[in-house]
């Protein structure tokens, strides 16, 4: 239960006495207009940021609640821990991650293993060799997510080569 997990990193000090509500959608939220509710948004993969950022986006413009919003993801890509940071003070994550090439201590020279990348992907006929973004995202999960370099993801694969 993604509950149970995010509910570890909560600070229930903070948010004591809080009535929680689980919804599947922005669409479906309560009418709500309280600064003092706290609207979890919880996703498995934070990226680059940007579809969660859309999402509050969304939300703000789409409603009139006042409320305060949270970000809540197992893992997380430091990009896009960055940029959710901007637009709420409450982020929880699991684990944040760099971008495996261009963040990596082990690469000596970036841009040659950007090209590798690039050489290998090519091979396989895969596009989105960074991953959606560049996000250059290592981790798998029962789906993975399409910031990860496109070798492990992509579906374009031509296996007659």
């Amino acid at each position: 239960d993604i509950c149970h997990h995010i509910d570890r990193y909560l600070d229930y000090k903070a948010i004591r006495g809080v009535k929680i509500h689980q919804y599947a959608s922005i669409d479906v939220l309560p009418s709500v207009d309280d600064p003092e509710v706290l609207c979890v948004f919880v996703d498995d993969f934070i990226g680059s940021g940007t579809q969660a950022s859309d999402c509050i986006g969304r939300f703000r413009k789409n409603t009139s609640r006042e409320c305060r919003i949270a970000v809540a993801a197992l893992v997380a890509q430091e990009e896009g821990v960055n940029q959710l940071q901007k637009l709420c003070q409450d982020t929880y994550f699991g684990e944040i991650r760099s971008r495996g090439i261009s963040d990596s201590v082990k690469c000596s020279d970036i841009s040659a293993d950007i090209g590798m990348m690039e050489s290998i992907s090519e091979k396989f006929n895969v596009a989105c060799v960074l991953g959606k973004y560049n996000s250059e995202a290592l981790v798998t999960m029962k789906r993975t997510p399409n910031n990860t370099f496109g070798v492990f993801w992509s579906r374009n694969w031509d296996k007659r080569r």
